[in-house]
């Protein structure tokens, strides 16, 4: 564990690789797994499932943690939490979609082919959403990060709100710019 002005090395990680990997799946198939509900504009389901990965993370990350899991907590738990809202995002798609049972690989190819070109945006956006994470682990410990990470929750609320807002906003605009002026 790296000491405030200690080097963050990827070394120190190897403790972590399971749970990074995890979360790196689990964000990476987020967007796939959400896909449908925000193209169907089902702004409940869409906007309760992500507050409740988001927020269920942090708090369960927060119990994990306090239980003496460490930083490995907050990975497990937001791994964890992130799978099952993916879990949850693909049964109701399959349900509203009326799939029948059984393993389409068509289907799974014409997926992949339109998901892997997004898998490295999904890593980027989490390179840069941990990079301030590793920068205050290294110059300020642990405890500081811990309390950014809840902070950041609360204040992501911010961002709900006007997500919410810009999923109904832009797709009505979209429909009046498309009907012409008036």
């Amino acid at each position: 564990v790296a000491q405030a002005g200690e080097a963050v090395s990827l070394g120190s990680l190897g403790s972590y690789a399971g749970a990074l990997a995890l979360l790196l799946a689990a964000t990476a198939l987020r967007e796939l797994a959400l896909l449908i509900p925000q193209l169907r504009q089902d702004a409940g389901f869409y906007n309760g499932l992500n507050l409740g990965m988001d927020y269920g993370a942090a708090l369960l990350g927060v119990v994990l943690v306090w239980k003496g899991f460490g930083p490995g907590g907050i990975l497990w738990a937001t791994g964890g939490v992130v799978g099952v809202g993916i879990a949850v995002a693909l049964s109701r798609t399959l349900r509203d979609l009326r799939c029948r049972a059984g393993f389409d690989w068509t289907f799974l190819a014409s997926a992949l082919v339109i998901g892997l070109p997004g898998l490295p945006i999904a890593l980027g956006q989490w390179v840069l959403q941990a990079a301030d994470n590793l920068f205050l682990a290294h110059y300020h410990g642990e405890t500081v990060v811990g309390t950014y990470g809840v902070a950041y929750s609360l204040a992501s609320m911010v961002l709900l709100v006007l997500g919410a807002l810009n999923f109904v906003l832009f797709p009505s605009a979209a429909t009046l710019w498309a009907q012409g002026a008036e």
